[in-house]
């Protein structure tokens, strides 16, 4: 499998779960989920497709207990760089060639 990541709808297609049960989950920590820009969900393929098949498709939905735990990838510093470059890659090899651009300009002109 890739390592593409999935959205919190095509999660809860997968899971055949409503968006609601899957934000439950994760609030629980049941399924490890990364935060993108701050507010979006966004979880690995590789990990929703394991679970729905060790869950035989359809995960339980448990009732909340207490306070939410904390998130496996909480403090990891090292995903959380991936996934910026991943979804920034456009906009920083944007900077780098207008930079670039800007550069061969001011040489030619001086």
């Amino acid at each position: 499998m890739s390592d593409k990541l999935l959205t919190l709808n095509e999660a809860a297609q997968c899971l055949r779960l409503s968006e609601k049960e899957v934000r439950d989950l994760v609030s629980d920590g049941k399924i490890s989920a990364y935060h993108v820009g701050g507010m979006y969900l966004r979880f690995k393929e590789e990990n929703i497709f394991d679970l729905r098949g060790k869950c035989g498709g359809r995960l339980p939905v448990y009732p909340k207990k207490g306070k939410p735990k904390e998130q496996a990838h909480s403090g990891t510093f090292l995903p959380g760089i991936r996934d910026f470059f991943y979804f920034n890659d456009f906009y920083l090899i944007s900077a780098a060639l207008i930079v670039f651009l800007i550069y061969v300009i001011l040489k030619s002109i001086g």
